[in-house]
């Protein structure tokens, strides 16, 4: 096993543009918990200005990284850096850009469905083949 980071970050971390601020997602299975690790280091992402949420699934990630570049986009837009039209513009393309994202990862994910379907049930691999699948 290989560790990276530090005890209890995020399993996923992003910098979020236009303006770099860090988002740090946590997946969780439903119904487990972070660790006090995990809360620990998620308050001092916050204490500093970043945000740090728990996930379940693909759709509360993606709302979340689209919240903070709205954000991160409203904070430019009130330093006279970006009009509004400008704002709705890079808002409606990166909610498109999630959009084709998710497609594509349930895409991808009925695809390892179906080649698991035909995959054989270790220990009821035909003879021959020493016991291991080839993929």
């Amino acid at each position: 096993m290989v560790s990276f980071g530090s005890t209890g970050s995020a399993d996923i971390m992003v910098c979020v543009a236009p303006i770099g601020r860090t988002l740090g997602l946590e997946c969780k299975v439903p119904g487990r918990k972070q660790t006090a690790a995990q809360l620990v280091w998620a308050q001092d992402i916050q204490s500093k200005g970043g945000f740090a949420y728990r996930v379940e699934d693909l759709d509360t990630a993606c709302e979340h990284v689209l919240a903070v570049y709205g954000q991160n986009l409203q904070l430019l837009r009130q330093a006279g850096q970006m009009s509004e039209e400008d704002v709705a513009e890079k808002r409606a393309t990166a909610t498109a850009q999630l959009t084709e994202a998710k497609r594509l990862a349930a895409e991808a994910e009925a695809g390892r469905r179906k080649r698991r379907e035909h995959m054989p049930v270790r220990g009821k691999l035909p003879p021959g083949t020493n016991n291991q699948a080839g993929i």
